[in-house]
């Protein structure tokens, strides 16, 4: 099998039924993800409205929100029929054709790692002006970005070697002095011990 072969459908309606077996940890890093929205509504739109064009700001939610009500109206027309996980391209795959779907997950992959370099960005501009308000000389920007890039993912994210290992084959099946043939110099006789 190929990797642009794609899975084979293994699924079975009992293999697709809920369990009902959610932990309190799942649990709490459900309501977790669901109140990090909240977060960046609580502190984006204040200063939204204050720095930006007033009305402008709020219109956004209201063009978002209808945007969102038409992928949602789709999502949920295309659920039955999409019985494999996997986002995007599980449904742009199902209704579109293959190498879409993978374009449309290498998108989401790229919007997301985006994202995450524009937060971590952020952060070492916030902790320059931070510390420069205390009269702290601060490096630039992007130094504080690779401290916190270290801080977050050296302790956090393992790290495994591999490696090869270049041996030419039957080579070193035997030792390669046993066929020398024994010395026929007499300076190892003369000092015993010498040559031992």
């Amino acid at each position: 099998m190929a990797i642009s072969d794609p899975p084979a459908q293994t699924t079975t309606a009992e293999s697709r039924t809920l369990k009902g077996s959610l932990g309190v940890g799942a649990i709490i890093l459900m309501v977790v993800a669901a109140a990090a929205p909240l977060t960046v509504v609580a502190g984006a739109v204040p200063i939204g409205i204050l720095a930006g064009n007033g009305a402008g700001f709020p219109s956004s939610y209201v063009i978002s929100a209808v945007i969102l009500l038409f992928f949602a109206v789709g999502f949920v027309a295309m659920t039955p029929h999409v019985p494999q996980a996997g986002a995007f391209y599980s449904y742009v795959s199902k209704g579109l054709n293959r190498p879409l779907g993978l374009g449309a997950a290498m998108l989401a992959l790229l919007t997301y790692i985006t994202i995450q370099g524009a937060v971590f960005g952020y952060v070492g501009q916030a902790i320059g002006d931070l510390l420069g308000r205390y009269g702290v000389a601060t490096p630039p920007w992007w130094v504080w970005t690779l401290v916190v890039v270290a801080g977050i993912g050296w302790p956090v994210m393992p790290t495994d070697y591999s490696g090869f290992t270049l041996k030419p084959v039957g080579f070193f099946d035997r030792n390669p002095a046993l066929g020398v043939p024994k010395s026929t110099s007499s300076h190892c006789a003369s000092s015993p011990g010498h040559c031992s």
